[in-house]
């Protein structure tokens, strides 16, 4: 499957890359900035656009600790 920017959103999805945290942290990493600065300009464009989002950890750890980190990634990604 092709990679897509976040501005290519005609098929009702999009893979986002880019987006970096440490391994076991939850911190979005400062070079996430440009994938960041393009979903803002994709909803600043579009502000009725809901979105999903969902991702995965990197396998390090014990799984309880990952499953923990699974559920706290996403808020501060959608945050920034």
């Amino acid at each position: 499957m092709p990679r897509r920017s976040a501005s290519d959103i005609s098929s009702g999805h999009a893979a986002v890359y880019g987006i970096y945290f440490d391994t076991a942290k939850a911190e979005v990493k400062p070079e996430s900035d440009a994938a960041l600065k393009e979903i803002a300009k994709l909803l600043q464009q579009t502000p009725t656009l809901k979105l999903f989002v969902v991702g995965h950890t990197d396998g390090v750890g014990a799984l309880a600790s990952n499953m923990d980190l699974s559920s706290a990634a996403p808020t501060p990604s959608c945050a920034a």
